[in-house]
């Protein structure tokens, strides 16, 4: 079964990658039970031959019954398989029987070079595309999760448009915590975006100095699209715009945005920040 074979890949099984061209590549279907998984984000990968027997005499024994070289990866695309949750923990570290370990090894074989085409596809398509590698390497940087970089690889997306909205805390002269201002904020943002656009993912947010700023990424979605959205007391950029504008003088936020887009400016803050006190109230 595995005559040809001098090494084995080690793939991570955390990689979003990995677990994209496995779910692809199996019909989102579970290797123990054969129903469908419903989402990307449930399905358990598992160790058909369990990582417990690594370097054990058990293994070896198996090894030298059932024709499997001492190299064998237990994280490879030759033991890797999608599973429920429920189906993973069931069939936890069990060792089959020889039988069953022979038919289900040589069903996993028959899978693997076709895993390693799609896996480079996945890899290419992240590499060409310029905001679907911006994503990932923000999922990699840990900044976003794992289920949204699935989401996206799965939906074979690669055009987005990626934009920092931003706000200066000097504009609201309130009481409030800083961190529920900004919380209120940024939910509401959030809720105007998702409204508008079909598919919105949040990158990554955080404050430099004076200024809070919530970066995304609106897939599908092109430039002249965007420009009629609005929300009140944000500023956008392109990316690429607002960090050049943080480089140069953050100080000078307010007049470098309003030079930079000719969109609204703040307006009705006494209005907001009573209705922010009113929620701030009513969540207390």
């Amino acid at each position: 079964m595995y005559s040809d074979l001098t090494t084995m890949p080690r793939k991570d099984p955390t990689d979003g990658v990995i677990r994209v061209a496995i779910w692809r590549e199996y019909k989102a279907r579970c290797f123990f039970c054969g129903d469908l998984i419903d989402r990307l984000g449930d399905m358990h990968l598992d160790h058909y031959m369990p990582r417990t027997l690594r370097g054990t005499e058990t293994f070896k024994e198996i090894c030298q019954h059932d024709g499997i070289p001492d190299f064998f990866e237990f994280d490879s695309y030759y033991n890797l398989v999608p599973t429920h949750p429920a189906c993973n923990l069931k069939k936890s570290d069990r060792i089959f029987t020889p039988t069953t370990r022979s038919h289900s090894l040589e069903e996993i074989l028959s899978h693997v070079k076709a895993l390693e085409i799609e896996e480079a596809k996945i890899r290419k398509n992240i590499a060409s595309s310029e905001p679907l590698g911006y994503v990932y390497a923000e999922w990699k940087a840990g900044s976003i999760q794992l289920e949204e970089i699935e989401r996206l690889l799965e939906s074979n997306t690669t055009d987005a448009l990626i934009i920092t909205f931003a706000y200066n805390r000097r504009n609201f002269e309130t009481d409030l915590t800083d961190d529920h201002l900004s919380r209120v904020l940024k939910d509401k943002l959030v809720s105007e975006l998702k409204s508008e656009f079909k598919d919105v993912s949040i990158l990554k947010e955080g404050q430099i100095s004076d200024i809070c700023f919530l970066k995304v990424a609106l897939w599908g979605v092109q430039l002249y699209q965007f420009k009629q959205f609005y929300s009140e007391d944000w500023y956008w950029y392109e990316t690429a715009a607002f960090d050049t504008t943080f480089k140069r003088d953050y100080r000078q936020f307010d007049s470098i945005v309003s030079m930079s887009w000719p969109i609204k400016g703040h307006k009705g803050h006494e209005e907001k920040i009573e209705a922010i006190k009113e929620e701030k109230d009513i969540i207390s």
